[in-house]
């Protein structure tokens, strides 16, 4: 454990260099390969067999008929209405900006700084509203879990980035390509008269669509369609990602987004070259500026 702690700060500037800032759980794929290297030593190479899954039951979680609704709806209502009556406070009684904060494309983008927290109050109203809707709609509507413990964590990881990048506007359509791959794979099941062997809440796809709105540079800068496609491929890969890491990491979510723009990026790269030319100009002028004000700097000392 010493070791990772020398480690994974090493291998976090790498894994953002890869995936240029495009998902922000990058210390999830940054630790997600780790975790794979770890595994493959350790019980792959070694002829070592892998743990055994235990399995408890939850006798109170029963009792509640396998879901805490009314809590955790009151819980976060509680929370959610909190920070918006302080946010129309703090920005003095009004919603002012936040119509700009929804335009950000969320890619590199500090919205403390650039707005100011109480409109990022907010946001974390409104983000979770949304993402309480979400889970609420798919909960009652598909057959897996309800409102477990980690169902009531991911709705605090989807908040994680309220204040990086993350608003409604950036995040919905990643949700949208989660019920596209549901309505894909129940129209094939359909036709080929099998059961779906999932559903949107199955315990990890309702954790997957939390880390997924890390995704959410993709929405801003590359448009709706692409993130509807993100949210289809890291729907895709989030149940097998695990299997990497053998469960080494708890950090599956994050790592398995970070894989799915690794693979979507290039892609959207390819086909739409605008949006990476204006990165690039966007990255040098950021550079030229540094050199510019690093420049100065001695000059002033100098005359000083």
């Amino acid at each position: 454990s010493l070791m990772l702690g020398f480690l994974i700060p090493a291998i976090l500037p790498g894994t953002h260099a890869w995936h240029k800032g495009y998902t922000l759980f990058n210390g999830g794929l940054a630790v997600g390969l780790l975790g794979f290297f770890l595994f493959t030593l350790l019980y792959r190479t070694m002829g070592v067999h892998s743990h055994i899954n235990i399995v408890r039951e939850n006798v109170i979680y029963e009792q509640f008929g396998g879901s805490y609704d009314l809590y955790a709806n009151l819980f976060f209502l509680s929370i959610f209405i909190v920070c918006l009556i302080l946010g129309w406070l703090l920005n003095g009684k009004s919603f002012h900006g936040f119509s700009h904060l929804v335009k950000d494309t969320g890619y590199s983008s500090n919205f403390a700084d650039k707005y100011g927290m109480p409109l990022c109050l907010i946001n974390i109203a409104c983000l979770g509203g949304l993402f309480l809707l979400y889970l609420n709609v798919t909960i009652h509507f598909t057959k897996g879990v309800g409102f477990t413990g980690p169902t009531v964590g991911c709705l605090f990881a989807a908040l994680t980035f309220t204040a990086m990048g993350q608003h409604p506007r950036n995040v919905w359509p990643i949700f949208l390509g989660y019920q596209l791959l549901s309505l894909v794979v129940f129209v094939v099941c359909t036709i080929n008269g099998t059961e779906m062997p999932w559903s949107l809440s199955t315990q990890g796809y309702l954790t997957s669509a939390a880390f997924a709105t890390g995704l959410c540079p993709i929405v801003g800068r590359y448009g709706i369609r692409a993130g509807i496609a993100a949210g289809f491929m890291c729907a895709s890969l989030c149940t097998s990602t695990s299997a990497l890491h053998g469960g080494l990491i708890l950090y599956n979510g994050g790592f398995t987004t970070g894989i799915t723009a690794l693979i979507l990026l290039p892609i959207l790269e390819h086909y739409i070259p605008e949006t990476r030319e204006q990165t690039k100009r966007l990255t040098v002028n950021m550079q030229d500026m540094l050199t510019l004000i690093g420049n100065i700097s001695p000059k002033q000392k100098n005359e000083d």
